[in-house]
């Protein structure tokens, strides 16, 4: 018989990565598993997330009820559920607790990507609640190893599984912007997937374009919602102050066909950010075959390697973000070479397919311990282990 999943997670609208890994990965996973995917928030702007309103409020009751109506109708063996930090994850902790009353055995996925955002420092209680509510799962999902040497501080290192994001790498091709047989095309684009903001690092990626002289032939795509209420003015503003207009475009959020073209379009993906876990749009541009700039944070050194298949500069500098956007605008070669590395990577360690066979081996392994409270601490097995080797 196969094991009943309660999978929670973003629904439809919201845009971002647990939406683009959860998209991929339940229909591969309901091959295997009686899969119920219960869907928490929707079609809800990025600046109303994480705000103490009465809105969210009221949207919070009426999502723990959806939930016990599906806990008490399905009846699943297993919960899991996808969390990230900050208010997100404290309204989370709810459905943790819900699933423990009932007596479900429970997965956490962490997609977090500022473990104080998480872990509350600044506060004894939170912090102590949030170590409390981790561990009443059986296993914690990092998303990468760096993330599970953070979580280990809270959790017991045996009970962390990472597990890199995965896609359906099939669906994303290679596109001819970003073929041998282009790369003399111009202009060349360079293209930033994520919300508008600080932490991602676009106000730098702005500044960025005025250290590139304009007779360089680079293009700067801008796609995502704003971060914070009014960071897409202010972006607006920046670029028109530094007189960029001709050279930065600010596309909104994109989703879908629409995504994919852009991905298709463009020759370098970038991504200056402060913190990360492990960005689904670097996932997505390594399957898209593009070569990439980001910034060594959180899981991206792990998947973007210094001259290999991208560059690395620190967070919060322009000019060398500015200097690696010129060297792969000029070294076409290059820019080529980076990008079928990282579509071999992405076909080789990132494609769904076997993603959802290590995660239903840790089902397996969850639902056969026999203690009451399903927080094993026993080695699960070898099966999840074949694509992504700890480096501790």
């Amino acid at each position: 018989m196969k094991p009943k999943i309660l999978m929670v997670g973003p629904g439809p609208g919201k845009p971002g990565g647990i939406l683009a890994l959860t998209d991929a990965l339940v229909p591969v996973l309901a091959q295997d598993v009686d899969l119920l995917y219960f869907p928490t928030v929707q079609r809800y702007a990025n600046s109303e997330m994480g705000q103490l309103s009465w809105r969210n409020i009221r949207l919070a009751l009426n999502q723990y009820g959806r939930f016990v109506r599906d806990l008490t109708r399905f009846r699943p063996d297993l919960v899991h559920i996808h969390t990230s930090q900050g208010l997100g994850w404290l309204k989370d902790t709810f459905y943790v607790a819900l699933s423990k009353l009932y007596g479900r055995r429970l997965i956490l996925h962490v997609h977090a990507a500022e473990y104080d955002a998480l872990v509350h420092p600044e506060s004894r209680l939170l912090h102590a609640y949030t170590r409390f509510m981790l561990n009443r799962a059986a296993a914690v999902i990092a998303v990468s190893t760096e993330w599970k040497k953070a979580l280990s501080r809270l959790v017991p290192n045996e009970r962390i599984y990472p597990f890199r994001p995965c896609l359906d790498v099939a669906a994303y091709a290679v596109g001819a912007y970003a073929s041998a047989q282009a790369q003399t095309d111009h202009p060349v684009n360079a293209l930033f997937l994520g919300t508008i903001g600080a932490r991602k690092g676009a106000f730098d990626l702005i500044e960025a374009m005025k250290f590139i002289p304009e007779r360089t032939p680079l293009r700067l795509w801008l796609a995502g919602g704003g971060e914070k209420e009014g960071d897409l003015a202010k972006a607006r503003r920046k670029i028109a102050a530094l007189g960029l207009g001709k050279r930065c475009e600010l596309i909104g959020i994109v989703q879908g066909q629409a995504k994919t073209e852009l991905l298709e379009k463009a020759h370098i993906f970038v991504l200056p950010s402060y913190n990360e876990g492990l960005p689904f749009a670097i996932i997505e541009a390594m399957a898209a075959g593009l070569a990439i700039v980001a910034t060594p944070v959180g899981g991206i050194p792990e998947v973007v390697h210094e001259g290999q298949n991208g560059l690395l500069v620190a967070p919060g500098d322009p000019e060398a973000l500015a200097a690696s956007l010129v060297q792969l605008t000029d070294d076409s070669p290059l820019r080529h070479q980076m990008g079928q590395q990282n579509r071999r990577t992405a076909c080789q360690d990132l494609d769904v397919r076997p993603y959802a066979k290590r995660l239903l081996a840790l089902y397996k392994a969850v639902l056969s311990d026999s203690t009451p409270s399903g927080t094993t601490t026993r080695t699960f097995n070898a099966e999840l282990q074949p694509v992504y080797l700890d480096e501790e």
